[in-house]
Order: C-alpha cells, then structure tokens, then sequence
C-alpha cells in the first residue's frame, strides 16, 4: 500500500514539475505571420488521464475547445484541467515569420535617353516565390525596368504574405557639359568641366576649331583640361565639342555644342 502510494505521489510530483514543452500534449503549431498576432495552436492529441479535459490560455475560462488562433509572439501557457480537476500546464512557444527585406542596386536615368532601373538583388529574412510591385503596381520579376528619376516604393511580398515596403530615389544622371571657360591661372574656372562625366569613364572627348580642326581629344575624360593644345594655348575663341559616352544599355550617345574660351 505504501508502495502504491509511492508511484501516485511521484506522479503527481512529474505533472506539476517545470514546462517541457510536449509533455502533456501534442499539437500543430503555426506560427504567427509578419509579428502579428496569427499564431495557432490546434490540440491532436492529450498524453494525461483520465478524461474529460477542459483547457484555457487564463487559467480561469475553461472550456472544451481545443483550437487557439490569434496567438501574440512568445510563451503561450495552455492549462489542462482533468478528470480529477488536476490544473496541468503546457508551454509552447510561438515564433513569427520574419518580414523580408531587400537589396536593391539603382540604375539612374540618362538624360532623355535611358529611362533607370531597380534590380533586387537579394531578399532576406523571407520564403519564396517574391512578389514585387513599383509604386503598388505589381511587377513581373525582379528588375523593374523604365522608372523615371524620382523617389519610389519598392515592396516585396513573400511566400508567406509577409511584405516590406522599401524607397529608393532615382536621379537623372546626365551630364552638363561646361559652355565656357577661362584658363588665366587665376584659380577660378581655370579648367574645362563636364559635370558627372565620372560616371561614364567609358567616354571620349574631341574639340574643334572654327575651322573643323581637331584641337583637343582624350578618352576618360576627368575634368582636367586646360585649353593646351599640343603644349600651346589656345587662343580665346569659339570651339566645338562632341562628348560620346557609353551607357549601361551599352549604347553610345553623343552630345554636341559649343565651348568659348576666355581669359
């Protein structure tokens, strides 16, 4: 008899003792979508007796339901009441689905010639297949082609309904090129500038006399010329320019003008 009284008195010890999780029940669990509060926990299977079971998420309302939706992030204590009116608990801990989060390379627009362009290159913290839209309209894969300069959002939508909405500011990235200069040594103007010509190495630059004569002509172009030609300076005056440079569709476009020198 004492020894019977042994066991029940270990048992109930083991039933009241910590929160192992998958101790005195099994379940699905779906964790919460984006952190919010969508977790769910549905009850398969109760590993204590005897029947009949009641549970609740307060340890106050009981009842015999054994689905719970609209669960927060974190410990959930489920209490089980049995046949015995025995209080157990079980912890189960819910997780959430992260929000993904992009990537993104910006290709700016070329003057009136090239339109920019988004690519996400990556997504992180998400399931695929990616959802993409450019100002909510959605986009057919990940490069999002013809976007005017301009502030824009970028959203992703994951496998799991998970979104981010991400902005990105595309600027017209054409070049200015300088109608004058005055190369007297003074410090001021001194040097021919092609304004953003750096974001086009691939260039080349040729300057004309009135008379058609090539006067000056260099590829990659920074911005250092001082209106020497073949070590003599050129006299004040009226020329012509032609600025050719490669863009990212790997076309060239040439820009055209003329260019005085003062002193």
């Amino acid at each position: 008899m004492l020894v019977r009284l042994l066991i029940i008195i270990c048992f109930f010890l083991e039933v009241f003792s910590g929160f192992a999780q998958g101790i005195y029940l099994d379940y699905n669990l779906t964790n919460t979508r984006c952190d919010a509060s969508t977790g769910i926990v549905e009850i398969t299977n109760i590993k204590t007796s005897p029947a009949p079971f009641e549970f609740s998420l307060d340890g106050l309302n009981y009842s015999t339901q054994q689905t719970f939706t609209n669960l927060s992030v974190g410990d959930t204590i489920i209490f089980i009441k049995d046949g015995f009116g025995n209080i157990l608990q079980e912890l189960i801990s819910i997780d959430y689905l992260s929000d993904p989060l992009m990537e993104l390379t910006l290709v700016n627009q070329f003057c009136e010639f090239e339109l920019g362009k988004i690519i996400v290159t990556n997504v992180i913290d998400g399931d695929p297949p990616y959802t993409y839209f450019l100002d909510d309209v959605e986009i057919v894969g990940n490069e999002l082609n013809e976007v005017p300069f301009g502030f824009h959002q970028i959203k992703v939508v994951d496998g799991n309904g998970c979104f981010r909405t991400q902005g990105a500011e595309l600027i017209n990235d054409c070049i200015v090129v300088s109608t004058g200069f005055s190369p007297n040594s003074d410090g001021i103007n001194d040097l021919w500038t092609i304004q953003r010509i750096q974001n086009y190495p691939d260039n080349t630059v040729r300057v004309f006399n009135r008379y058609g004569q090539l006067v000056f002509k260099t590829e990659e172009y920074d911005n250092t010329w001082n209106g020497n030609s073949s070590g003599l300076t050129l006299p004040i005056g009226t020329y012509y320019y032609e600025v050719e440079v490669r863009i990212a569709s790997g076309e060239s476009q040439i820009f055209t003008g003329s260019l005085v020198i003062l002193k």
